[in-house]
C-alpha cells in the first residue's frame, strides 16, 4: 500500500465476535468466530502496511480479541514489525496462563472494560455470568504482576454514573491510574 501520510498509532479489529452482549456495543454477541473476520495472513498484511506508514503503536481490538486462538501469533508478528502492542479486552477470557502467553509473545499493555465497582453494577451493562467481573479484575491484577501497562476503559451511562467514585477507588486499588 502506498500511504502518503505518517501514522503513529493504529487500531486493528481482529474479530467481530464476542463472548458477551453489552448494551453499548454492536459486535456479534455470543459468537466465537465470524467468517467475515480477517485471516491471520490478511491481518499481517495490515500490520505491514501500518509499519510502512510509520506506526509504532498497535491497539488490538474486536469484538473480543481473545476469542481468536491465533492472538499470540498476531502479537508476535506485530512485535517483529516493531510495534508496541496493547490489547483491548473485556478481560473475561484472560486467564493467568493466557496473559503469560500473550506477554511472552510481546504484549506490552492491556486495557480492560470495567463498567462498575461491583459485579451487579458491571453486569447492568453486560450479559455477565457469575465470576466474569472477578475474572476481569484478576486479569488486570495479573497483567500488573507481569509488568504490563494497564488501563481500565469505562462506558459511563445512567446505569453506573453514581458508582464512578467507587469505580475510581477500585481502579486505583488495582494499580491502574
Amino acid at each position: 500500500m502506498n500511504c502518503p501520510m505518517r501514522l503513529d498509532e493504529f487500531e486493528v479489529s481482529v474479530t467481530s465476535a464476542c463472548n458477551l452482549r453489552c448494551t453499548h456495543c454492536s459486535v456479534m454477541p455470543g459468537r466465537h468466530s465470524d467468517p467475515r473476520d480477517l485471516s491471520l495472513e490478511e491481518i499481517i498484511g495490515v500490520l505491514k502496511d501500518g509499519a510502512a506508514a510509520g506506526a509504532t503503536q498497535l491497539d488490538i481490538t474486536g469484538g473480543e480479541p481473545t476469542v481468536r486462538p491465533d492472538l499470540e501469533e498476531i502479537v508476535r508478528q506485530a512485535r517483529t514489525l516493531g510495534f508496541s502492542v496493547k490489547l483491548l479486552s473485556n478481560g473475561t477470557l484472560l486467564t493467568p496462563d493466557r496473559l503469560r502467553s500473550l506477554h511472552a509473545a510481546g504484549l506490552s499493555a492491556l486495557a480492560v472494560s470495567i463498567d462498575g465497582s461491583t459485579h451487579d453494577i458491571h453486569a447492568a451493562t453486560h450479559t455477565v455470568s457469575q465470576g466474569m467481573f472477578e475474572r476481569s479484575l484478576t486479569a488486570l491484577k495479573e497483567a500488573r504482576k507481569l509488568g504490563l501497562l494497564v488501563k481500565v476503559n469505562t462506558v459511563v451511562s445512567r446505569r453506573n454514573l453514581n458508582d464512578l467514585p467507587r469505580l475510581v477507588a477500585l481502579v486505583k486499588d488495582i494499580g491502574c491510574f
